[in-house]
């Protein structure tokens, strides 16, 4: 901690331009987390988050934050050229002083991280690359002790598109790489293991199955029913595209066996088009 500067805004857009980069920029990012996480400021704001769950309420807690940052938030995208990281503690004082905050992914996931940190709930970093691009989004797994699982915590999704905590929005035909709270990389996956869950289990990180099955579903065809009303067939085009490419990820899946029940060809299909559809939108 003591070697790394902690500004009030990091930038990233130099940062985020290869491998070494995006390690070195989560790394910044962990320690900002970690050390605003155990702020006074911080900490009551969980106390006046959590007092009246009971204790052992796992998952009610995770909830409460979420719901906190997700109802307090607007997604706002940053300036074309130019990429910050607002601190988590200077969010927090925005919604006290305006009740809201414009921000986007990186800057909202730093701030429910560092809730989770000052209430203890341990997390990690869902780093996504759509194609040609080496950090295009970030997103949260939050530990739930109850259920002894990850969850996907995705607040930008939540707000441009309606995902619900337990779903994240993937990139269309780009990849998921999860990194610890200390700034550490875990497993890279394909978007495509970690939709349908990592059978190996080794990164320790699985979606939320059926949840992500239906939030895509929903939002695929809400998006795909918007577009079409100004443009029948750009939705015609974007529905198809998804369903040959997930066509082949169904039989491929049926084919061999897996720890989780085998998806249908139609299901498959229908997740592909709204993953696409959702993609559109981040």
């Amino acid at each position: 901690m003591a070697d790394r500067f902690i500004p009030d805004r990091l930038s990233l857009w130099w940062t985020t331009a290869d491998d070494q980069g995006i390690d070195r920029f989560l790394g910044w990012l962990s320690d900002l987390v970690r050390d605003r996480g155990q702020d006074p400021i911080l900490r009551r704001r969980i106390v006046s988050l959590l007092r009246d769950l009971p204790s052992g309420a796992w998952f009610e807690e995770i909830r409460a934050i979420w719901s906190w940052v997700t109802g307090q938030a607007r997604y706002q995208a940053d300036p074309t050229g130019l990429e910050h990281v607002t601190d988590p503690i200077e969010m927090d004082r925005t919604i006290a002083a305006w009740g809201v905050v414009l921000e986007d992914c990186e800057s909202l996931v730093a701030y429910l991280a560092a809730l989770c940190t000052a209430a203890g709930i341990p997390w990690a970093w869902e780093a996504q690359a759509k194609p040609r691009a080496r950090l295009s989004h970030l997103a949260l797994r939050v530990w739930d002790r109850g259920s002894k699982a990850w969850i996907a915590a995705d607040p930008s999704a939540a707000l441009l598109v309606g995902l619900p905590l337990g779903s994240s929005a993937l990139p269309a035909g780009g990849s998921v790489v999860f990194f610890s709270s200390e700034g550490e990389r875990m497993k890279p996956t394909s978007a495509v293991g970690a939709m349908f869950g990592d059978a190996t289990g080794s990164a320790g990180i699985n979606m939320d199955w059926g949840g992500l099955v239906s939030a895509l579903l929903s939002t695929g065809s809400s998006v795909a029913t918007a577009i079409g009303g100004q443009d029948a067939e750009k939705a015609a085009q974007i529905l198809t595209a998804g369903a040959k490419g997930a066509k082949a990820i169904g039989q491929a899946i049926q084919k061999k066996p897996a720890a989780k029940p085998p998806v249908s060809v139609g299901t498959a299909a229908a997740i592909g088009a709204a993953a696409i559809a959702a993609s559109l939108l981040l």
